[in-house]
């Protein structure tokens, strides 16, 4: 049983447990966010395993706004990949935040839109005040 942010970062980070397993961790991290579990739950957006992708995105989105700044650290880097987009894109559609929902319009078609990479580092540079 997890019983601190630390465990479930640990146990989500371990390929060698079962997606189940690896899915709970996430699901720990969601019903405890903090800056640290958000940003391994960004990290695991662009994890091999698809369930752990998607229980991932699942959590940020279910987070909402604090979970936010760990998401657009990411995407402003200039490595962002296409697999960290889709996820970011799963958690800004499907966020529990309203304020999101408001704010990430740019972003949202930045994320799909030619030059993604490039675009994508843009618009989350600009929306990171938003949520700080």
């Amino acid at each position: 049983m997890i019983e601190s942010t630390a465990q479930a970062v640990a146990a989500m980070n371990n390929p060698k447990l079962p997606e189940n397993e690896r899915s709970a961790a996430t699901h720990y991290l969601r019903d405890n966010p903090s800056a640290e579990g958000s940003a391994a739950l960004v990290a695991a957006l662009e994890d091999d395993d698809h369930g752990v992708r998607y229980a991932a995105s699942s959590a940020l989105a279910y987070i909402g706004d604090s979970a936010m700044p760990a998401l657009l650290d990411a995407l402003a880097q200039p490595d962002n990949s296409k697999m960290l987009r889709d996820g970011a894109h799963r958690v800004i559609t499907e966020n529990s935040s309203p304020k999101v929902h408001a704010s990430c319009d740019e972003l949202l078609a930045a994320l799909r839109g030619s030059q993604a990479g490039i675009a994508t580092m843009e618009a989350a540079v600009r929306l990171m005040p938003t949520f700080r």
